[in-house]
């Protein structure tokens, strides 16, 4: 049992880490359609303003935002995760995918 917990945690913070990767995964893109640029996004992970990103800056960056995902996953908040909460935060997320697509797609093409 403890194998397939430690399963579902691992693809759960892989996931939080790919989100975690874009741009608006880091908090920048407030929708206005600016996306940062490089030197922004740096700027913001580097948090102890030394112009490098440490191993600590990194994993706090992604610690807060695992954080994030795994509470909105963990519908009855007991601190673990079921395998229909995963299937809920799936399902919740395809639905979140599709409605951007067509919104996307409904947008008038640039001239």
């Amino acid at each position: 049992m403890n194998t397939i917990k430690n399963t579902w945690l691992t693809l759960a913070f892989a996931v939080c880490a790919v989100g975690a990767a874009s741009a608006e995964g880091f908090g920048f893109h407030g929708g206005g359609g600016k996306h940062p640029s490089p030197t922004e996004i740096f700027q913001k992970m580097d948090t102890d303003g030394d112009g490098m990103i440490s191993h600590q800056e990194m994993f706090e960056m992604h610690k807060a935002r695992f954080e994030k995902h795994f509470s909105s996953m963990d519908a009855d908040k007991s601190g673990d995760l079921t395998a229909e909460e995963m299937r809920a935060a799936k399902e919740r997320m395809r639905t979140r995918m599709k409605s951007r697509m067509h919104e996307w797609q409904a947008r008038p093409a640039a001239e």
